[in-house]
C-alpha cells in the first residue's frame, strides 16, 4: 500500500532538507517507522537529529507501544550523546500540562525527568 493510501495515523515520518545541502546529512541506522535519526555534519561535533511520531492516546496496548517507542528513543540518545549534539523533534501526542492525567503524559514527563 502506498503511503498516501494508508489510513490516518499510519503514514510514518520524514525529515526533509534541500538538495543543495544534502551532503551535510546522512541517515543513521537507528530507529523504526516511528523514530528516525539523521546525522548533520557541522563544524565541531556533528548533530544527531531525531524525529519522533508517537500515535495519539489510546488503549493500554497503545501505552505499551508508547513505552517501547520511548525506550527506542532513549537507546538512540545514549548511543550518540557523547559524540553528537542531540536534537529531538516531532509529535509525541502528549502534554507537559500538569492537570492532564493521561498515561502518555506521565510516561513522557517521567522520560524527560530521567533523561535530564
Amino acid at each position: 500500500m502506498s503511503p498516501i493510501g494508508r489510513p490516518r495515523g499510519y503514514g510514518g515520518i520524514a525529515i526533509l532538507y534541500r538538495k543543495s545541502v544534502s551532503s551535510m546529512f546522512s541517515q543513521l541506522p537507528d530507529g523504526n517507522n516511528k523514530v528516525q535519526a539523521i546525522e548533520i555534519s557541522t563544524t565541531g561535533n556533528p548533530t544527531c537529529l531525531i524525529n519522533v511520531y508517537h500515535p495519539s492516546r489510546g488503549t493500554d496496548s497503545g501505552h505499551d507501544a508508547y513505552r517501547a517507542a520511548l525506550d527506542n528513543l532513549k537507546e538512540i540518545i545514549l548511543k550518540y550523546q557523547d559524540t553528537h549534539s542531540i536534537m529531538i523533534a516531532g509529535d509525541f501526542n502528549a502534554s507537559f500540562i500538569i492537570h492532564y492525567k493521561d498515561p502518555q503524559d506521565e510516561l513522557l514527563n517521567n522520560f524527560v525527568k530521567r533523561m535530564d
